[in-house]
């Protein structure tokens, strides 16, 4: 047989394997280029690329809108989380209490997420709940403030003075009505048991006198009866002036929550009704008080 023909025969097997490797590698690099290009299609394209391929610190950086309308304006919207998210930075969302602007807020962006959120103005009730704010979506939040009002705070007062006072906002005559009352009522504790002090003091001074026999020293006795109870009507005179100033200062302290009310001029908005649900995980907002829309 030719040689030639046997060297050919033996080499042809090995060359038909080389060549189907080759068309393998050849169709694995052909597949590795599309699935690049599909993810540079992903990272490039403004639509989101499907969740199944998306890495979960992708999902948490994903970006929601918050509009914030309602009454009074002016009023100062607070946002916080209670804690960072992965993929968060301190300069993209704060642990500590911010404020987001004042209503009306217009469309702002914020990490998706669930926030703590707190309304207030001067004048009026603040509201706190948290807010799920969703991937994507612009979440339109309406809120009424309920002003304050003057039976409530004489019902603080009435609790205990300086109370209605820090309700209305009025501080330094709050403090100053809370520490009076305290001093009139530590006054009165402080006088009191010195009183029972005295008292036993006299008791003893008085069991002496009568069972003294001595008619020498009856004289020293019953001047130490009468000392004694000098001194119980002067604690006793200390702690009645106490008593008074304690109702005094309650007196006083509800006739100024009352008359010197500082919010007259204030103004109640119309209820509105919630067409969305607050997430908290507790009874729902009052309906008057927040009103929740979701838009694309």
């Amino acid at each position: 047989m030719n040689r030639p023909l046997i060297i050919v025969l033996l080499l042809l097997p090995a060359f038909l394997h080389a060549q189907s490797a080759l068309k393998t590698f050849q169709r694995s690099l052909a597949f590795s280029s599309r699935q690049q290009k599909n993810m540079l299609f992903f990272a490039d394209s403004t639509e989101s690329p499907p969740d199944s391929m998306r890495s979960a610190k992708a999902l948490q950086k994903d970006k929601s809108y918050l509009v914030v309308s309602g009454f009074p304006e002016q009023a100062q919207v607070f946002m916080n989380r209670d804690k960072m998210l992965p993929g968060d930075t301190p300069r993209s969302i704060r642990t500590g209490r911010w404020v987001l602007g004042t209503i009306p807020v217009h469309r702002t962006e914020l990490p998706a997420g669930v926030y703590n959120v707190a309304v207030s103005k001067s004048g009026y009730e603040s509201q706190s709940f948290k807010l799920w704010l969703k991937p994507a979506e612009t979440t339109k939040l309406t809120v009424t403030l309920k002003p304050k009002s003057r039976t409530k705070a004489l019902a603080y007062s009435l609790l205990y003075p300086g109370a209605g006072q820090f309700y209305s906002e009025r501080n330094p005559a709050a403090i100053a009505f809370m520490v009076l009352e305290t001093c009139a009522l530590a006054g009165i504790a402080l006088s009191t048991k010195e009183l029972e002090s005295k008292l036993i003091e006299f008791d003893d001074a008085r069991y002496r006198y009568r069972a003294n026999i001595d008619l020498q020293l009856m004289d020293d006795y019953y001047a130490e009866v009468e000392s004694k109870y000098a001194q119980v009507k002067d604690v006793e005179r200390i702690r009645d002036n106490f008593i008074i100033a304690a109702v005094s200062v309650y007196v006083l302290n509800l006739m100024d929550v009352y008359l010197f009310w500082p919010f007259k001029h204030l103004k109640v908005q119309p209820s509105v009704h919630s067409t969305g649900s607050i997430f908290d995980g507790s009874p729902k907002a009052p309906r008057w008080a927040v009103r929740l829309s979701f838009a694309m």
